[in-house]
This record gives structure tokens, C-alpha cells and sequence, in this order.
């Protein structure tokens, strides 16, 4: 007990006194004790503390510095590996650019010293060659895309020139050399007794001589022969283009047979490409342009050239379906050379518009093609968006398309002082005069204008006659297909059908044209029962078409069988509802029968496709008035009244004008 009262006394450890010093080494350390102890009298310690502070700035702008230098490092280094990188893709690049591509490398021709002092170098006569070649290519315009040539060196033709120093198209040569496919040329120009003799050598193929006494021929003759070697699909053309058929043939023969296996499919389409006159027509071609497009079955423009031998024959129903795919196989154009291109596009299938009856669609799609690519071939668009006007009534939009086919050909007036039995085929302007001359007899036909139609069918089908009897005997014989069925039909209406039987009965029976405008002319000759038998024989061979039935029913409502013609003009609707002279043969049979109100619907459709249609509009405007739509009426009338009329038809709304004023 005694222990647990004792009072137990603990010591305390003593306390540092203030000017004891801390325990540590570290200068600093003592320095912020002296000054926080106040024991730094004299100033040591505080400016021990400034001079570390000085020493603390100096060693952060060093590591500012050390960082500043560590990116600069970083970022040459990703410089100098993005550099090595870009030349690393370039070589690359260049590499794959180079692989499969196409030069043309000229080097200077070896030439005689005195041809060197007058001025003629090997350089310049390479250059020659060059340029002999770059004229024989732009004369070469086709659709088919460079990209399909087993040889396409494009504009990449160049001379060799010796010791001038390394440049970046040296180096892109050099790879070309390396990984692509370059053609290499070179000769020389020798001078013997009596003239000169060039010698040219293409890489890989046999040596080209020519021999005589001009330089400049043979250089020419030299050309050509490279030209031949290295491009042989478009050295046809060239020929074609020169007018030298039969060589083109001989070469696309051989192409065909005997040339690199990736040109051999074009040699056969170059040869159906060749066969024109005066020894092959539509009929000797038709094989050839068959089996050139099955050969390159999947680009349009053989399809389409084995399309129009078919239609040229008269044999649609077998044209319609080939047009068609040839439109499908065009696309968005990007496998067409870009001088088609646009053409190609912009025509779309208005050849299948044109056979069915759609013409103002097909005139629309043509005239748009004109405008694309290559004057020459925009003309022919150009000629038949005029007729597709025609045909379709809009005799303004024809007149403007035909003024644009002639400033084409560059014939600015639209009338010639020269009659077309005044021309031989050959003269220039023939063709432009010749068409003129149709288009004027289908012009005053689609007027409806009998005296026009008179004196248009007077004036120019003895000229048409002529003319084609100065073609070759197998042009004629085809010509004659495509110009007698348009032809005959006007002449008849004309008070000219027997002259129009005669033209017409040399003609096949397998062409649908033929067989319509046969049946049409018979009826015109008051034969109904021969003009029905030419009718339905031209539908067993053309179905898809609606020009048999439209004729047979103008044939039956003229002899006032108002329900067979009522029949007919349906069927032909039902094939082709674009077809404006069904609808407006339909709005006829309805008035005969007093159903305005049925005959002014068929002439609103009939206006939906020929909205130019003059004297359409003075049949609804009467449509309309006798079915008690005078409001209507008056302004189909206003609306005729700014079309192109004949002068019956001027008189006739004259008249109806007057009564709808009262």
C-alpha cells in the first residue's frame, strides 16, 4: 500500500537551446535555421539562401533548355523518318506507277554528216518520227478507253537525249525501264545512189525499211510502220480515217489472227469496223459485227454498231433488244475514251426511243449528245434529233436541229441553190443537200400541208432518185431501206403512190419499215384488204413496235370501221404508250363515234408526247368545245394559235376562233 501513495517523479528530457545548431550538414538547412532563430546577425545566412535561389534559376533554365534541345531532337528525328518515309512512298509509288505502264523512248536516229550541217541531226529527224506519230494518234478517235491498248504510251513520248544530267522524269523513265513496258526506237538515215534509205527498230519487232528518193516520205513511211507495231488497233483507224479500206481490213485481219492476245477480240472489231463501201454494205457486215460483239461483248460500242446494221436492215425486232443492252453496257461512261465519253452518256438508249415512237425523248437524249465530244459524230445526233422532231410535230425544234446538223458539217443556210441531181456522192456538201431534201418532204408532211407536201415531193424525190443511182450498187441497196419507207408514204399522200409502190417493191420482205409503209401506200391506192395483209405480216415480224396497228387504224377509221379502228389504235398504245399518233388516232375514233369527252382525253395524251402538235390542239380545242368546255377550248385554241399551222389549218382556227367569240 505503502508503494502505491509514493509520489513517482518522471524527468524530462531538456529542450535544445536557441542557438544550438540543427543537426544536418545541408548548408540551406542551417541557413533558414540561422534566419528563423534570428541568430543570423551578420547577413551569412540570408545570402547563403540568395545565392542557392540564383542557383536553383540558372539550373531550371537548364532544364528548360535540356527540354527545348530533347523536342527539337524528337522532332528531327520524325522529320528525318518522314522524310525517309515520303521517299520511301515515292520510290513506292513511283514503282507502282511504273508497273504495267507504256513509254515511248525515240532515241536519235544515226544520220549522214552533211545531213547533221544542213541542220538535220539525228535528234531532229527523231522528232520528226515523233511528231508523224502524235498526228497519226489524234487522228485515231474511237470510244474504246486507252486503258484497254496491249500498247497505250499516251502522251508519254519522248526523246532520248544523251549527257543532260539527271532530272526526275530521267528517274521516272528509269523506273519505267525497270518495272513498266517501254518502247525503245531508234534508227538511222543512210544515203545511197538515188536517194535515201531510213531504217527504223522498235523494241521486239522486225526492222522497218523504206527506200527512195524522198526523206520526208520515207519518214513518213517510217512512222506509220512504228505506228503499226506499237499500236495496231488504232493504225486501222488511222487508215479508215485516210480512206485506205482495204489496207485497214488486211491489217485487222491480221490483228485479229495473229496479233497479241489481248488485241486480237479489237482486230475482229476493227475489221467489222472496216467493211464499208463500195465493196461491203449492211448486209456482207452483219456477221463481221456480229462476232465483234460477242469478242468484247461487254463494251458498247460494238453492240451498238451490230444494233444499227440490224436496224439499218429493216430487221428491228432484232435491232430493239441489242440497242438495249448496248445502252445498259454504257453506264456512267467511265470504260469509254474520254472523247465519247459524254456522247455515249447523254444519247443513253434514245436509239430504242426513236424505234418505238418515243421521239420526243429520243430527240431530247440526241440533242443533248450533240452538244458532247467530237463535233464530226455530234452532227449525226444532231441529224437525227431534227427528224425525232419532225416526227413528233415540233416543227421549230426540227428546223433548230437541222440548222445545228448543217453549221456542224459548216453549211450555215438551210436551203442549197443547187438541186440535189446537181451533186455526185462525192461532192462536198452532198450529204448535207440529200438530207435537206428528205427533211423537207417529212417536214410538209408532219405540217399536214398538201400543197407544201406537193411541191416538196416534186422538187426533191426525183433529185433522192438520182443520187442513189450514183452510189455504189450495195450503198444504194442499202440506202434504199432506209430512205423509201420514209419517203413513200409522203409520196402517196401526194397524189404520187403508184411512183411509191414502184420504190418500195424491189425491198425485202424482212424489213418492218418496208412492210408498214407497203401497207400504208396500199391503202392510200384504196387496196384495204392487200394494205391488211402488208400490215399484219409487218407485226408478225415486229411486234414490239406500234406502227402497223397505228396505220391499219387510220386505214379503218378513213373507211369509217370505227370499232376496228378504235381496236387498232389501243393495240398500238398498249405497246408503246409514247407513241402521240396512236393517242391522237384514238382521240379521231372517239370524236367519229360523238364521245368528246373520250376523244378530248386521248388528244391530252397524245399532247403529253407532242406538246408542239399545232393541229392536235384544234381537234381537242373542238373536243373540248363540243363537250360543253368552252373555257377550256378557248384556250387550246390561244395555244394553236402559236404553233406551226398550215394554211388549212390557219383557216380552220381562223374559223373556230370566230365561232368561240360569240
Amino acid at each position: 500500500m505503502a508503494d502505491a501513495d509514493d509520489v513517482k517523479i518522471r524527468r524530462k528530457r531538456a529542450r535544445k537551446s536557441s542557438d544550438e545548431l540543427p543537426e544536418t550538414p545541408d548548408p540551406v538547412d542551417i541557413a533558414m535555421h540561422a534566419l528563423a532563430t534570428g541568430a543570423d546577425q551578420h547577413g551569412v545566412a540570408r545570402a547563403v539562401l540568395e545565392k542557392h535561389a540564383r542557383l536553383i534559376d540558372i539550373q531550371c533554365k537548364r532544364e528548360r533548355e535540356e527540354l527545348e534541345n530533347v523536342r527539337v531532337q524528337r522532332i528531327t528525328r520524325w522529320l528525318i523518318l518522314s522524310a525517309v518515309a515520303a521517299l520511301l512512298l515515292g520510290i513506292a509509288g513511283g514503282i507502282y506507277t511504273a508497273v504495267g505502264s507504256e513509254a515511248l523512248v525515240v532515241e536519235p536516229f544515226r544520220v549522214p554528216g552533211a545531213l547533221s550541217q544542213a541542220g538535220l541531226g539525228g535528234e531532229v529527224m527523231a522528232t520528226r518520227v515523233m511528231d508523224r506519230i502524235a498526228t497519226m494518234q489524234e487522228k485515231t478517235l474511237s470510244s474504246r478507253p486507252a486503258s484497254t491498248y496491249n500498247t497505250n504510251w499516251g502522251d508519254d513520248i519522248k526523246i532520248a537525249v544523251p549527257d543532260t544530267g539527271a532530272t526526275l522524269g530521267d528517274l521516272r523513265h528509269l523506273l519505267r525501264s525497270w518495272f513498266g513496258n517501254e518502247t525503245r526506237i531508234s534508227g538511222e538515215v543512210v544515203q545511197e545512189d538515188g536517194g535515201w534509205t531510213v531504217t527504223a527498230r522498235v523494241s521486239g519487232h522486225p526492222a522497218i525499211v523504206a527506200k527512195g528518193p524522198a526523206l520526208e516520205a520515207l519518214v513518213t513511211k517510217a512512222a506509220e510502220g512504228i505506228f503499226s507495231q506499237t499500236q495496231p488497233y488504232r493504225y486501222i483507224v488511222y487508215l479508215n480515217t485516210e480512206g485506205r479500206t482495204s489496207e485497214a481490213m488486211t491489217a485487222a485481219r491480221a490483228l485479229a489472227m495473229n496479233g497479241p492476245e489481248k488485241e486480237r477480240p479489237w482486230g475482229l472489231v476493227a475489221l467489222a469496223n472496216s467493211m464499208g463501201p463500195p465493196d461491203y454494205g449492211d448486209v456482207e457486215s452483219l456477221e463481221a459485227h456480229r462476232e465483234a460483239s460477242l469478242a468484247v461483248h461487254d463494251f458498247p460500242m460494238p453492240v451498238t454498231n451490230y444494233a444499227t446494221t440490224f436496224r439499218n436492215l429493216g430487221r428491228w425486232e432484232e435491232a430493239l433488244p441489242v440497242f438495249r443492252r448496248a445502252a445498259k453496257l454504257v453506264g456512267n461512261g467511265d470504260r469509254i475514251s474520254e472523247e465519247f465519253r459524254g456522247q455515249y452518256v447523254a444519247a443513253g438508249d434514245a436509239s430504242a426511243d426513236e424505234m418505238l415512237g418515243a421521239y420526243g425523248e429520243a430527240a431530247s437524249k440526241s440533242e443533248a449528245a450533240a452538244g458532247q465530244g467530237t463535233p464530226v459524230y455530234g452532227a449525226q445526233y444532231a441529224n437525227s434529233a431534227a427528224f425525232d422532231r419532225y416526227f413528233q410535230h415540233d416543227l421549230r425544234a426540227g428546223d433548230a436541229d437541222m440548222r445545228r446538223f448543217g453549221e456542224m458539217l459548216g453549211y450555215s443556210n438551210t436551203t442549197s441553190s443547187r438541186p440535189l441531181a446537181a451533186f455526185l456522192p462525192t461532192d462536198p456538201g452532198a450529204l448535207w443537200v440529200a438530207t435537206l431534201a428528205l427533211a423537207q418532204i417529212v417536214r410538209a408532211d408532219q405540217l399536214g400541208d398538201q400543197p407544201m407536201l406537193v411541191q416538196a415531193v416534186r422538187e426533191n424525190v426525183p433529185g433522192e432518185v438520182h443520187f442513189l443511182s450514183m452510189l455504189p450498187p450495195k450503198v444504194a441497196r442499202d440506202q434504199a431501206r432506209q430512205v423509201w419507207p420514209a419517203l413513200s408514204v409522203s409520196m402517196a399522200k401526194a397524189g404520187f403512190a403508184r411512183d411509191a409502190a414502184q420504190l418500195l417493191a424491189p425491198l425485202p420482205n424482212d424489213c418492218y419499215p418496208c412492210l408498214v409503209a407497203r401497207g400504208q401506200v396500199a391503202a392510200q391506192m384504196g387496196d384495204r384488204a392487200g394494205a391488211t395483209r402488208w400490215f399484219a405480216q409487218a407485226k408478225g415480224i415486229g411486234p414490239s413496235f406500234p406502227f402497223a396497228d397505228e396505220a391499219l387504224g387510220r386505214m379503218l377509221l378513213a373507211a369509217r370501221d370505227i370499232p376496228g379502228a378504235l381496236g387498232a389504235f389501243q393495240n398500238a398504245i398498249a405497246i408503246e404508250p409514247r407513241f402521240a399518233d396512236a393517242h391522237a388516232g384514238l382521240g379521231d375514233a372517239e370524236a367519229a363515234t360523238g364521245d368528246w369527252r373520250g376523244a378530248a382525253s386521248a388528244y391530252a395524251d397524245a399532247a403529253r408526247y407532242a406538246p408542239q402538235w399545232g393541229k392536235l390542239h384544234l381537234k381537242w380545242a373542238a373536243a373540248l368545245w363540243n363537250g360543253g368546255r368552252q373555257g377550256e377550248a378557248r384556250a387550246k385554241l390561244d395555244a394553236a394559235s402559236r404553233m406551226d399551222l398550215s394554211e388549212a389549218d390557219r383557216a380552220l382556227l381562223a374559223h373556230l376562233q370566230a365561232i368561240a367569240a360569240h
